[in-house]
């Protein structure tokens, strides 16, 4: 499992636990052969950002022991994990423990944070560059554009948004090139949706050809 899981009865004794578990918190084998939730849960808290603010949660859950829950914690070594907690009902419903499951999402946390501050340098540029620069999505429909856009082709930004790439050209001969070169593009992610030497002519809201 990609997942450290951990399994603790109604009573606070760990019940089982994987090596995941074992690895992604540093557990010290005496802790893990005692099998204490408390000790287990002291060795957790000292590698934790939060610590007051995780132990009160964890705290809450066990005084509502129908409850489910899930977070995002931080460790002081930067890593993060996603932490889900899961109640254990038998078929008669008697609550027999809770399961928990962390999974290390650093790198994709690393990831989000990178492409956000990648689309906030790019949203600088395009806001101050002279040309007009158009961001659209995967279905081809307008999700940013920059001021120099806006002037040239004369819609507001509420006009603008969602609106088919298809409708800024007019040339029939562009549209073809692009219907056919779009859908390629979606599923490789490479070559040019309307040619590499392709001289565009596109259509302003108020009708004119440019």
């Amino acid at each position: 499992s990609p997942d450290g899981i951990l399994v603790v009865d109604s009573k606070g004794r760990m019940v089982s636990f994987n090596k995941k578990f074992v690895e992604m918190w540093g557990i010290p084998d005496k802790v893990a052969q005692s099998r204490s939730d408390e000790d287990a849960l002291r060795s957790v808290l000292d590698k934790l950002a939060d610590p007051e603010g995780f132990l009160a949660r964890v705290r809450h859950l066990y005084k509502h022991p129908r409850k489910s829950s899930r977070e995002e914690i931080v460790l002081k070594d930067g890593r993060v994990f996603d932490r889900r907690s899961e109640p254990m009902f038998g078929p008669d419903g008697v609550h027999y423990g809770r399961s928990w499951f962390f999974r290390d999402i650093s790198d994709r946390k690393k990831a989000e944070i990178s492409l956000k501050e990648s689309e906030e340098k790019f949203r600088v540029l395009a806001t101050s560059a002279q040309d007009a620069i158009i961001m659209m999505d995967n279905d081809g429909r307008i999700s940013h554009w920059n001021p120099a856009a806006r002037r040239m082709f004369g819609y507001s930004e509420k006009e603008a948004m969602s609106r088919s790439l298809h409708s800024l050209l007019c040339a029939p001969r562009h549209l073809a090139a692009h219907r056919k070169g779009f859908p390629a593009w979606q599923e490789h992610g490479t070559g040019a949706v309307v040619g590499k030497t392709l001289e565009l002519t596109a259509r302003r809201k108020n009708g004119a050809d440019f």
